[in-house]
């Protein structure tokens, strides 16, 4: 009974120091970085009748996307204030977060293959997905 109630205790604490452990950087105001995996460096595209319909571009430090003759850089928005925040980053995966005003939208970056990636926008649990393949 005295064991399980220290591991009780242990596991309360161990819970209570990860909740408060965040993925932000000190004075950020709840903001990362921009920072892409070297996987998704470079550009990406898609293509329908031989004509590219949409393009995702990644640098070191910021992504770019257009569709439909809309473009979104990330940077730019994050410089003019839009909360950004980074979710993950792994060998496969790459996401962020947009949330403003009751709405959140979540990018996120799958690698399929060396030559081609899923893009996935969740918003506020609608998901649109694109596949595109490397430049």
């Amino acid at each position: 009974m005295v064991i399980r109630k220290y591991t009780l205790i242990a596991g309360l604490i161990l819970v209570l120091l990860m909740a408060g452990c965040t993925n932000d950087v000190p004075g950020s105001n709840g903001r990362v970085p921009l920072s892409p995996p070297s996987w998704t460096i470079g550009s990406w595209e898609i293509k329908a009748g031989g004509e590219v319909i949409s393009t995702l571009i990644f640098s070191k430090d910021n992504v770019v996307w257009t569709t439909n003759s809309i473009g979104l850089n990330f940077k730019e928005m994050k410089a003019a204030g839009a909360p950004i925040t980074q979710v993950s980053t792994s060998s496969s995966t790459y996401s962020f977060n947009i949330s403003d005003e009751g709405v959140t939208q979540t990018y996120s970056f799958t690698k399929t293959s060396d030559t081609t990636l899923r893009f996935s926008l969740n918003t506020n649990g609608f998901i649109q997905t694109l596949d595109y393949t490397k430049v």
